[in-house]
């Protein structure tokens, strides 16, 4: 039986094009929860995360360097911060910031919406950021 070696090469390279074009495609976090994330930016530089990664590590301490600290994304708003980040000493957390001072952290499993709303509005953020982060993390 002969076979064709032509579609052998061909296909990784359609699957990885696909991929890159589903990426490109695919909406910001902001966008993709509609309407609840109006009013919040979720770029995110280098810069800041390198930033966001020594605060981090500064109030952990315990000889934990910034660069044992991911950020996998932020939201921003007013002012305001929400950092999701992970460290190898604490569960998963989004932590915020109001003018890159830290303020709070949200460890919490929730899927009230409402709650989770009124708790953000509770430590200061802005109605839009608690909106969003709120939509984020009650899915």
């Amino acid at each position: 039986m002969i076979t064709n070696t032509t579609d052998k090469v061909r296909a990784p390279f359609i699957r990885s094009f696909a991929t890159v074009a589903l990426l490109i495609l695919l909406p910001s976090p902001a966008a993709a929860l509609g309407g609840q994330c109006e009013g919040v930016s979720t770029s995110l530089s280098q810069e800041q995360r390198q930033e966001y990664a020594q605060q981090i590590a500064s109030r952990l301490g315990r000889d934990i360097t910034p660069a044992q600290i991911e950020i996998h994304r932020s939201m921003s708003s007013g002012g305001w911060s929400a950092v999701f980040a992970s460290t190898p000493v604490t569960d998963d957390g989004v932590l915020f910031f109001e003018g890159g001072e830290y303020k709070d952290v949200w460890g919490g499993d929730s899927s009230d919406k409402e709650e989770v709303t009124a708790w953000a509005k509770g430590i200061g953020a802005p109605d839009a950021l608690a909106s969003c982060f709120a939509s984020a993390v009650t899915g």
